[in-house]
């Protein structure tokens, strides 16, 4: 799905669409580094 189709259903901009996709992934990349952690600790 393209950011301006996300954008158009959401009833937003199409850089708020980018703005928060790429927070999101940040987001994601530290809850994964985390998990990662927790594991690596485990064994």
């Amino acid at each position: 799905m393209s950011h301006a189709a996300i954008a158009e259903q959401l009833c937003i901009s199409e850089g708020t669409s980018k703005w928060h996709l790429n927070a999101a992934r940040k987001q994601l990349k530290v809850l994964i580094e985390q998990q990662h952690k927790v594991t690596s600790h485990a064994n």
